[in-house]
């Protein structure tokens, strides 16, 4: 085992069961797949979507030196360690680099450290060079042993080659000499020159230089959030045609129930905690293919459609209903806002 090579694991706990006063979690070595995260989250964590969405790492270790924060995003920081083990099979001290700069008080956070993973040769990192034959005490001699070397420090290498170079405090000179910079175990950083471009490559990009390929590997299927007595129900909208040739969406609901507001509202809901918790982005264009809501900007602009929650609504009302199982149950084409289909919730309307 390569002792040196980037190390990261984090213990995440269920937050919703911690704060009930139960400890839930485990812990987990980064990098993972999509899936990977996705099935710890949800099996070891207890992550639901609905009772339960949160997580927080509550312990954190890594041979680097950086900080994890008890929030951090999780996703990103397994996105940036997936691109740290890679660009550490051609550059051995990248892990060094970053920390360096870190330490100089620059941070653009998981993706912008893994930008900069993926450029490490452009960063103001420099390898000491010292004499082969020559043994030395501190960061600092090393230091000015390299500034000698290069040839910065030419008067230095006279004084060093003439009868009284032997006297001479060269870790003292060396000391005052890294003034500006910062000196680390393999070699210095210079803060005064530039850092490589903290945003260079997108999310995509960085996956696939990891080669995690998170969104190839966790495809949005909705029967993966179906619970034990739930079924998926077909549904199409006024606007949008009907059951024939128009466009099929589909929700979750439970057996029996015949609520279709609160149905939505909760397929909404887990699908939002689904993508999030997978560390995706698609949320909008996954709702939209599956319940075929779109998010509206302003209450005025939703018409003759039906708000669900957190800003999305139906273009249109429902025109058709049908359970998959246990039996097709469809709206009484007389009543298209499905308002008999719901029982006790009379007053729901689409």
């Amino acid at each position: 085992m390569d002792d040196d090579r980037p190390r990261i694991s984090v213990y995440i706990a269920n937050l919703g069961r911690y704060n009930e006063g139960l400890l839930q979690g485990g812990w987990l070595d980064l990098p993972v797949s999509g899936v990977e995260l996705s099935r710890f989250l949800k099996d070891t964590v207890g992550l639901d979507g609905r009772r339960y969405e949160e997580y927080a790492i509550h312990d954190a270790e890594n041979n680097l030196g950086l900080r994890i924060e008890e929030y951090e995003d999780l996703a990103d920081l397994n996105l940036f360690a997936g691109v740290l083990g890679k660009a550490y099979e051609h550059d051995p001290l990248v892990a060094e680099k970053i920390v360096a700069a870190v330490a100089a008080d620059e941070n653009p956070g998981w993706l912008g450290l893994a930008n900069w993973a993926m450029q490490s040769d452009e960063i103001p990192f420099y390898s000491y060079d010292v004499p082969s034959d020559v043994s030395v005490d501190s960061l600092d001699e090393r230091y000015a042993y390299t500034l000698v070397s290069s040839g910065a420090a030419g008067e230095l290498q006279t004084l060093l080659d003439g009868p009284y170079g032997m006297y001479f405090d060269l870790e003292a000179w060396g000391r005052d000499a890294a003034m500006d910079v910062h000196l680390f175990e393999n070699g210095y950083y210079n803060p005064q020159e530039d850092m490589p471009d903290a945003e260079l490559y997108d999310r995509r990009e960085l996956e696939e230089y990891a080669g995690l390929d998170v969104d190839d590997a966790h495809p949005f299927r909705l029967d993966s959030l179906l619970e034990e007595n739930e079924s998926i129900a077909d549904f199409a909208l006024v606007g949008t045609g009907t059951n024939y040739g128009s466009p099929v969406y589909q929700c979750i609901i439970g057996e029996g129930s015949t609520d279709i507001s609160a149905a939505l509202e909760d397929t909404l809901n887990r699908i939002i905690a689904d993508r999030a918790i997978a560390g995706l982005d698609d949320e909008e264009e996954v709702v939209r293919e599956t319940m075929g809501a779109e998010l509206y900007d302003d209450v005025s602009d939703v018409g003759s459609g039906s708000i669900i929650d957190r800003g999305y609504v139906l273009p249109g009302a429902i025109a058709s209903f049908e359970r998959r199982s246990p039996s097709p149950t469809s709206l009484d084409p007389a009543d298209p806002m499905g308002i008999a289909m719901t029982g006790a919730t009379a007053g729901f309307t689409l």
